[in-house]
């Protein structure tokens, strides 16, 4: 007789080979393709930009 194996343990290895490819998507592939950042302004310059419509 064959001895069959765990389907639990196989689900396993997937859910791992799936969250490192979320990790390195979102750690390495998506900042890379938005570009934006976020900056940390005071509130008067953020006034500031905003009147000058830099932001959008």
């Amino acid at each position: 007789m064959k001895e069959q194996k765990s389907p639990k343990k196989s689900l396993i290895y997937y859910y791992v080979i799936a969250l490192v490819v979320l990790l390195l998507l979102n750690a390495l592939i998506f900042p890379s393709i938005f570009g934006t950042r976020v900056t940390e302004v005071s509130y008067d310059a953020f006034l500031a930009q905003l009147e000058a419509g830099k932001i959008t």
